[in-house]
């Protein structure tokens, strides 16, 4: 968000869709799991570019007063489309082959890809700072570290020294980050949102939401591999 910020909106919205349009080509054209497995961590960049401003971009086109209305609208058809594509997944994994599940977003991608490029205006006011790679470094870094070690620790015991050293570096570059972040001219996070109820509202909004998404996951998982489900049931 805060490069979007810098960069703009839109460039930031089509660069996303660019690259989760291709990767998904690719992804469904994969003829091992490593390339899969490389391809899909691409989609997951541009995923995530198309995520963080997709909602402000969509917000933006309508006027003040429309915007409540639209958030709403927004958010009902993110929530049935939710519930309907595991099933859609499922009947083409089951009927057709895991390739299309990939080749499936294609379509999409182009649509959204020509409606920003004609609604959206080309001109668009970006923030006059700057992205403050060496503070990001840091964050990422420590974030990376203890995601990794968590996923580590599923397969190995917490006492485990290349666990252990994911924590460590976690913690100490966390650490390192924070010191740095309270010094930057721009700072990655802007302590004045934090302070204020709403954020909290919305961040334990996410975590719920996480979880919901978590379990989406899992299951089908379950439903498959250990009550043999055909992949058409699981997602229904």
């Amino acid at each position: 968000g805060k490069l979007a910020d810098i960069i703009g909106y839109r460039k930031f919205y089509l660069t996303g869709t660019v690259i989760f349009a291709l990767s998904s080509a690719l992804c469904g054209i994969a003829d091992s799991f490593l390339e899969l497995f490389i391809f899909r961590c691409l989609m997951g960049i541009g995923a995530t570019l198309m995520m963080t401003v997709g909602k402000p971009i969509l917000l933006s086109v309508f006027d003040l007063h429309e915007r409540g209305k639209v958030n709403g609208i927004s958010s009902s058809i993110e929530g049935c489309i939710g519930t309907i594509t595991p099933l859609i997944g499922g009947i083409i994994i089951h009927f057709v082959s895991w390739h299309y599940i990939f080749l499936f977003n294609i379509p999409f991608c182009v649509l959204a890809f020509l409606l920003v490029c004609k609604d959206y205006p080309k001109k668009e006011e970006s923030s006059s700072q700057k992205f403050d790679y060496f503070n990001f470094t840091f964050f990422a870094i420590s974030l990376a570290s203890l995601i990794t070690g968590a996923m580590l620790s599923v397969d190995l015991s917490l006492k485990s020294p290349l666990i252990l050293s994911c924590f460590i570096i976690s913690i100490i570059t966390f650490l390192i980050w924070k010191k740095i972040e309270k010094k930057s001219a721009n700072p990655l996070i802007d302590a004045s949102v934090i302070k204020q109820p709403i954020f909290s509202f919305c961040f334990f909004t996410l975590i719920a939401f996480s979880g919901i998404t978590t379990i989406s996951i899992i299951v089908p998982i379950y439903f498959q591999f250990h009550l043999d489900v055909t992949p058409a049931i699981s997602g229904l």
